[in-house]
């Protein structure tokens, strides 16, 4: 259970990499409870920003999570995963991973 969850997110597995829409039909990860906060404001102050691209982190318990998976949340909002932070072993606090999620309003393939 992940305190202060605001969401559950399933994920899908890219599996053609020369194809940015091409993903598994079966979830990687799914109903997991997570909480999905948008940094849009932070990264606007200090990266120009990129038209259509918002930035979000995902904060989650230890799953199997990959940079390139698609996240999908309870109100089936699809967000690309860009980069996962670990954070595990610390005797102090629980293990949790945070990750940096894109969303865009168009997907497309190269």
């Amino acid at each position: 259970m992940l305190l202060g969850a605001n969401t559950t997110i399933t994920t899908y597995r890219l599996v053609n990499a020369g194809n940015t829409s091409a993903f598994s039909g079966t979830a990687t990860i799914d109903g997991q409870e997570a909480y999905i906060e948008s940094q849009e404001a932070d990264v606007a102050a200090v990266l120009e920003s990129q038209p259509g691209v918002e930035v979000f982190l995902l904060h989650m318990e230890p799953g199997d999570i990959r940079p390139s998976d698609k996240v999908v949340d309870a109100d089936s909002l699809e967000y690309r995963v860009m980069g996962v932070e670990k954070h595990e072993g610390n005797d102090d606090v629980d293990d949790h991973y945070i990750c940096r999620l894109h969303k865009t309003t168009k997907w497309h393939s190269d």
